[in-house]
């Protein structure tokens, strides 16, 4: 049991690490390329969408707040987690397996919203016409070998690809906290066989250890 109790306890710090890494994701997710096609919305170019990468923009100025709202909820579903007692009680009650359920429901919704999301990003990514981009920020100033546009170009996807991994490790998070369970379950089971049995004795050493 005491194993298992440190398996809880460390699981349920990398969940909440997880959750503050998600935020911090979502406050900069508007970066790199994402920044740079701002540059050149419609809004910017009195309505000409010079490289087809204003959807992209659109998108995710959009669904910006919502990616920053959901990794906070994660977060609190994760601080109730430690709350509630479930990284450190010996024996479950019904308030635990309720957080747990809670948590495991958000976390596999997390999931399912950051691989959307993520892929329709990547499906309006591929939209842009990247060569034309290029080309037009490698304009010269005529007489000279200054370049008439500032520099934005880029392909810079990080952000993005960050949020897989992030529905990634949830992913695993939400495994690791099933196996938990499991162990749990068996645990407790067996130190009910043994009080049955008279074993008053060895289950009290469990407890001191």
């Amino acid at each position: 049991m005491k194993t298992q109790m440190k398996f809880q306890k460390i699981l349920a710090i990398i969940s909440l690490v997880t959750a503050a890494v998600a935020i911090v994701i979502s406050l900069f997710f508007c970066s790199g390329i994402l920044n740079a096609i701002r540059m050149y919305s419609v809004e910017m170019q009195d309505g000409a969408d010079l490289f087809k990468a204003d959807a992209l923009f659109v998108y995710s100025q959009k669904i910006n707040d919502t990616l920053v709202i959901m990794s906070i909820i994660l977060l609190l579903c994760s601080v109730a987690l430690i709350f509630m007692g479930c990284s450190k009680r010996r024996n479950y009650y019904i308030s635990n397996y309720v957080t747990l359920g809670i948590y495991a429901a958000y976390a596999l919704a997390f999931i399912i919203a950051l691989l959307v999301i993520s892929g329709k990003c990547f499906s309006l990514m591929n939209q842009i016409d990247f060569a034309e981009w290029k080309e037009y920020e490698s304009t010269l100033i005529p007489g000279t070998d200054q370049l008439r546009y500032k520099q934005y170009y880029t392909k810079d996807c990080t952000t993005m690809v960050l949020l897989i991994v992030v529905a990634v490790v949830v992913l695993l998070e939400i495994a690791a906290w099933a196996l938990a369970l499991v162990w749990k379950l068996k645990l407790m089971k067996g130190e009910k066989q043994l009080l049955a049995n008279g074993g008053v004795s060895q289950v009290a050493e469990m407890e001191v250890a």
